[in-house]
C-alpha cells in the first residue's frame, strides 16, 4: 500500500480531534516535483518547501507536547484516584465500581499513549518519501540528533534546513 492512502487510512482511524495534526503530505509531494524538476521557479519552490517542511515540524512537536503535558496530567490524576480508592473503607461493591472506572481510565490513557507514539512514527516515515534527492542523509542526521537523545527533552523533532 503507497504511503499516502496508508496515511488516509490513519487520519481516518484516529480520535477526531487529531485528525488535523497530520502530515500535510500531499502540499509536499507537490513541492517536491517542484524542486526535484528543472524549474525557473525551483528555487521559490526550495524555499516553500523548506518553510513548509519546518512548519509541520513545529506543528507535530506542539502537538506532541501538548499532548506529553495531557497525559501526565491525567495519570497524575489516575494515580490520585487510586490513593483516595484505597485509602477509603468503602463496601466491597462500591470499591469494586472504583476500581473498574480506575482500570477503564488507564487503559484509555495507555491507549492514548500508543495512538501518540504511532503519530509520532507515521508523520516521521511520511516526510521521508517526500525529500528531494539529496536531502535524506542530511535530514536523517538531523532527525538522529533531535530524537535520539542529543537534542533538548522538549524538542521531539528536528528543524529542516538545507546544509
Amino acid at each position: 500500500m503507497k504511503f499516502g492512502k496508508r496515511l488516509k487510512k490513519q487520519v481516518e482511524e484516529s480520535l477526531p480531534g487529531w485528525r488535523d495534526k497530520f502530515l500535510a503530505y500531499k502540499r509536499l509531494k507537490v513541492l517536491v516535483r517542484l524542486v526535484s524538476g528543472s524549474s525557473p521557479h525551483r528555487a521559490v519552490a526550495e524555499a516553500t518547501f523548506v518553510r513548509l517542511l519546518n512548519d509541520e515540524v513545529d506543528r507535530f512537536n506542539a502537538f506532541f507536547l501538548e499532548q506529553e503535558e495531557e497525559f501526565i496530567i491525567r495519570h497524575k490524576e489516575v494515580r490520585e484516584t487510586v490513593k483516595a480508592v484505597a485509602g477509603e473503607e468503602p463496601s466491597e461493591a462500591e470499591r469494586a465500581v472504583e476500581m473498574r472506572k480506575v482500570r477503564r481510565e488507564i487503559v484509555d490513557l495507555h491507549g492514548e499513549m500508543v495512538l501518540l507514539l504511532n503519530y509520532s512514527a507515521v508523520n516521521y516515515t511520511g516526510l521521508f518519501p517526500n525529500l528531494p534527492s539529496g536531502w535524506t542523509m542530511t535530514i536523517w542526521r538531523l532527525f538522529s540528533s533531535n530524537i535520539f537523545g542529543h537534542a533538548s527533552p522538549k524538542k521531539k523533532f528536528g528543524r529542516f534546513l538545507k546544509l
